[in-house]
């Protein structure tokens, strides 16, 4: 990632290379006025991803704050952080931890969305735009989207509502 990262920075081109063949537009964009600042290192590339991991703790505990009392919430993104995979990708320059920011803003803008006896619309399309930028890191984040629609229409049972979330 950090060899895309470089070359966009140096030529303004992106150029994937063998190992970056997943979907690196978001990352390398996000990037940019980074190593636009600090140049190509990857120390400021770390801390960059690192406010991004503090940001997704707290974005993902809203999300789950919205169904968990307050002491669960805390438990589960407290897991979140120790887990073995969550920590080293909270100073790396990989894509998960900026997807899972995104995603978990996705998720939070559709529960407001479709909370109560009508669908808010333009939280709806928030949340969907947050999951198209939560794919532009990791293709998997999509889903983000699909499950708002999808609790969506089974949590509105008035045909109009529904069928305007489907088409």
């Amino acid at each position: 990632y950090l060899l895309t990262q470089f070359e966009f920075a140096e030529s303004g081109r992106f150029v994937m290379n063998n190992w970056a063949v997943t979907m690196l537009i978001g990352q390398t964009l996000l990037a940019a006025p980074v190593t636009a600042i600090f140049g190509l290192s990857i120390t400021a590339l770390q801390v960059m991803v690192a406010v991004l991991s503090a940001a997704a703790l707290v974005t993902t505990y809203a999300v789950i704050r919205q169904v968990l009392p307050i002491a669960w919430s805390a438990f589960a993104v407290l897991t979140l952080a120790v887990s073995p995979v969550f920590g080293p990708s909270a100073v790396s320059f990989m894509t998960d931890v900026p997807a899972l920011f995104f995603m978990s803003l996705s998720l939070l803008a559709g529960i407001w969305a479709i909370s109560g006896p009508r669908v808010k619309w333009y939280r709806l399309f928030l949340s969907a735009l947050f999951a198209l930028i939560a794919f532009t890191f990791r293709d998997y984040a999509i889903v983000a989207s699909v499950a708002v629609i999808i609790v969506g229409i089974l949590a509105h049972r008035e045909k109009e509502t529904r069928g305007a979330l489907v088409g």
